[in-house]
């Protein structure tokens, strides 16, 4: 038994060393794990984590990460802001909206979260709000953000101040002359406000530029038809629709073209077109109206008429024409004195001229709105049509 127990004795001797060092070995490992978990669960670390989970595509993992960050980090303006773009990105703009005031109370001059909340608010509807984020935005900002001076003008518009609107659009394109879409936006206002010439010369320029931008086309055909420059209006409108076969507007341009240039076929093809493309349109199915009396085919256009009242989409000024079209159809022979009581009947309501504008109230789907064009309308005689001026946009109605 002794020599057993020296035996041990002599093994534990020789091998105390290395059970020293693999207890030590254990020691550290256990206390590099919990350093290391201490580590990974830091604001700072999970955030960078979700950075790199967002980058992938992952969004709900980056947000779920992020939120953890958050609680540990609440005062930490990156977390913020990211998990407000996340939630942007996401549709969820209340909760984007919110974080992004987080951001901005931790960091005033965040231009990013004030641009953002800038947009969160014009999709709202909320303009006086978006026009104040984004002015303090550009208060806090040393360089000219072209995107944020865009969506000023856009907001403008959205508050129907369109003189202010043009006016931020043609600074901003002065100020950063690479950003088309003010240029555009300018030429578009510019047209509704009337300022044909100004229009036609923003539009010949976008269109040397780049001869094949939709937008630029379809306000140039606009403008062209509006100056009675039938050729032009008619090249626009064709080049548009060489683009997209499918543009109803370039369809009822068109058509407004070959009405006035009395191609009453062809332009009442381009107006069934627009309408297949869209059957509730109003305006084509008003100008097909006046095609079908232009060719004799009153019955036809009466039924068009009725249609025209009875659309949802109704203008006032469409409602009257089409009331005394409607009257002038019931009985053709008796023109001379239909035409004396409408000059009566807008005597009385004031109105200062018998001859409509060649356009409806006017706006571009861009930007959320919708383009409506109709046809010079009072007439029943080729005389008349011809000795119609073309008025300007009226501004008082212009956006609905």
């Amino acid at each position: 038994m002794p020599e057993i127990l020296q035996q041990l004795s002599n093994v534990f001797t020789a091998y105390w060393l290395w059970w020293g060092i693999g207890l030590a070995v254990i020691v550290v490992a256990i206390i590099a794990g919990f350093w290391w978990k201490a580590k990974t669960q830091t604001g700072l670390y999970l955030y960078n984590v979700a950075i790199d989970l967002y980058h992938k595509g992952r969004l709900q993992e980056a947000l779920k990460i992020l939120e953890k960050a958050f609680k540990k980090e609440p005062n930490y303006q990156p977390i913020l802001y990211n998990m407000g773009v996340i939630y942007m990105e996401l549709g969820d703009n209340e909760i984007a909206k919110n974080y992004f005031q987080l951001s901005i109370l931790e960091i005033p001059d965040d231009t990013y979260a004030l641009y953002n909340v800038g947009l969160i608010e014009y999709e709202a509807a909320s303009y006086e709000e978006a026009i104040s984020s984004w002015l303090a935005c550009i208060q806090h900002s040393d360089e000219v953000d072209p995107d944020v001076y865009y969506g000023l003008g856009l907001a403008y518009e959205g508050m129907e101040q369109w003189q202010t609107a043009l006016e931020v659009y043609e600074r901003n394109y002065e100020l950063n002359p690479d950003h088309i879409d003010s240029k555009i936006a300018t030429a578009r206002l510019a047209y509704e406000l009337g300022d044909l010439y100004y229009a036609k010369r923003l539009l010949d320029e976008l269109l040397k530029a780049d001869e094949e931008d939709p937008e630029s086309l379809l306000y140039g055909a606009l403008v062209a038809t509006a100056l009675q420059d039938w050729d032009a209006g008619e090249q626009y409108s064709t080049k548009l629709l060489t683009l997209d076969d499918e543009h109803a507007h370039a369809f009822n341009i068109l058509g407004v073209v070959y009405f006035y240039q009395k191609r009453y076929e062809d332009a009442e093809e381009c107006f069934e077109a627009a309408l297949e493309l869209d059957e509730e349109w109003v305006s084509p199915m008003n100008n097909l109206a006046y095609v079908y009396e232009k060719q004799g085919r009153l019955t036809h256009a009466k039924m068009r008429f009725k249609q025209v009242q009875g659309s949802e989409a109704l203008t006032p000024q469409l409602e009257t024409d089409s009331y005394w079209m409607i009257q002038y159809l019931k009985d053709p022979e008796g023109a001379e004195a239909l035409q004396a009581e409408r000059l009566a009947t807008e005597a009385e309501e004031e109105a200062n001229a018998l001859l409509q504008p060649l356009f409806d109230d006017t706006k571009i789907s861009e930007n959320g709105n919708e383009l409506i064009l109709g046809v010079i309308a009072p007439s029943a005689t080729d005389e008349l049509v011809e000795e119609q001026a073309f008025e300007s946009v009226d501004t008082n109605s212009m956006i609905e």
